[in-house]
């Protein structure tokens, strides 16, 4: 969002690939790919270390975030996001971790868990977002249509559920 400028929208965490594949090619498989990241995949190793923002050093969580990023893309997306999310939220809450490459989900974690919001109503928070980003490049990429990624979108009160088994 340009009123939160974090540079997300240029990671898709595999979609491109997919959409280009036909592994995703509508709504349905759309859905099915969400789901997936969001219980088994980069969204899930994602949402566990942000919910540890609220209990663990954040310098040990973003080494290990670092260390999980293992293809040369994945690292790049984790820390240019974090970078970028760092400068963002720079503006209401100082730095945890300052001069240093953080991982986008200990940044963004970090930087709630200082400003005092509740740690569940965060996590839904962080994972929506990443779920409605992924529906955008959908609509953009296979295509899908604004509609039916309006119906993506309403079926992502799933990522609730998942918010509830990572807290």
């Amino acid at each position: 969002s340009p009123a939160f400028p974090t540079g997300a929208f240029a990671y898709s965490h595999g979609l491109e690939w997919a959409i280009d594949s036909r592994t995703v090619h509508d709504a349905a498989t759309l859905k099915d790919w969400i789901a997936d990241l969001v219980t088994r995949g980069s969204g899930w190793n994602d949402a566990v270390l942000f919910a540890r923002c609220w209990e663990e050093d954040a310098a040990s969580l973003n080494e290990l975030a670092l260390a999980l990023a293992t293809s040369r893309e994945r690292h790049l997306e984790t820390s240019q996001l974090g970078r970028a999310f760092r400068i963002a939220a720079g503006v209401f809450t100082p730095a945890v971790l300052d001069d240093e490459e953080i991982a986008y989900p200990v940044a963004a974690g970090s930087a709630c868990a200082a400003m005092g919001i509740g740690r569940h109503d965060a996590l839904l928070a962080y994972l929506q977002g990443f779920a409605a980003t992924l529906t955008s490049v959908a609509v953009r990429l296979v295509p899908i249509g604004q509609t039916a990624g309006l119906e993506v979108r309403s079926e992502e009160r799933r990522v609730g559920k998942e918010c509830r088994t990572v807290c």
